[in-house]
């Protein structure tokens, strides 16, 4: 079951890709769970639980700098889901 927050949307048509998410509201990665990152494009709860460890041993992020210090997380995946995401 999918977080409250996220629903998946599918593209119409001939040639599909994956399902994209819709988010609600922007995921605060301060202060959501392992479980609602997780939900976020290019994340899966291996990042996930990284971010949140990170974040608990460094406090909050501010800046998406502060998220690329995270293991595994580089400017890919903060070009990803920097639409998703706040601080």
């Amino acid at each position: 079951m999918e977080p409250a927050h996220v629903r998946s949307v599918s593209p119409r048509g001939r040639g599909r890709q994956a399902a994209q998410p819709s988010f609600t509201s922007p995921i605060n990665l301060n202060t959501a769970s392992a479980e609602a990152i997780a939900a976020l494009p290019k994340i899966g709860p291996t990042k996930a639980q990284r971010i949140v460890d990170y974040r608990t041993v460094h406090g909050p992020f501010h800046t998406f700098q502060d998220l690329d210090a995270v293991p595994g997380i580089g400017p890919e995946t903060i070009r990803v889901i920097s639409p998703y995401v706040c601080f």
